[in-house]
């Protein structure tokens, strides 16, 4: 079975142009060194939007617009929600920061800084809000969805002939026009 684009630059993402060369056609080289090179720049700056991403990719690399938006789905997939992760890594950052604050307020036995950063780690890491219900998922049904080819269901009346439609058509193009009638 072929390989989608996803898999196979997934797959070949840091291996090295030898193999690269042996696996992929010239224009998926092309693309390939496209998305490589983007990769690393947006994982250097993830601050980067999908707005300068693509400013990015059409400066640098001359392509239309519409093959940057491909390029950047593809670069998400491979790449994951890079703002996600940056800003998964600010609270990391932020939780150990409001640790060392705790450590730091126990030892000068500083009972006020210490609840601060109590109350701060808790409200970063939500433990302040319930948590959700996640719903039962297995209680849902789908709805039980019958395909039909009548348009009598629509409250729309089917053309008889195929002449008939072949004159409506002609005469009237795409417009739908109820109170027309065939002679």
């Amino acid at each position: 079975m072929a390989k989608t684009a996803v898999e196979k630059y997934n797959e070949y993402l840091f291996e090295g142009k030898d193999k690269i060369l042996l696996q992929l056609s010239s224009v998926e080289l092309m693309r390939f060194e496209r998305i490589r090179e983007t990769f690393t720049v947006w994982l250097d700056k993830p601050e980067m939007t999908d707005r300068q991403i693509r400013e990015y990719l059409e400066t640098n690399f001359d392509i239309e617009k519409s093959q940057s938006y491909r390029d950047i789905g593809l670069l998400k997939s491979l790449l994951g929600n890079v703002r996600n992760a940056a800003k998964e890594w600010q609270r990391y950052t932020l939780i150990e920061m409001a640790k060392e604050t705790y450590t730091m307020a126990k030892e000068k036995k500083d009972v006020k800084a210490m609840a601060m950063a109590i109350d701060k780690l808790g409200k970063y890491t939500n433990l302040d809000k319930e948590d959700l219900d996640t719903p039962n998922w297995d209680e849902y049904e789908p709805q039980d969805i019958e395909a039909s080819d009548d348009v009598i269901i629509l409250d729309i009346e089917p053309i008889s002939s195929k002449k008939e439609k072949a004159l409506r058509d002609k005469y009237l193009g795409k417009q739908n026009i109820e109170d027309a009638t065939l002679i």
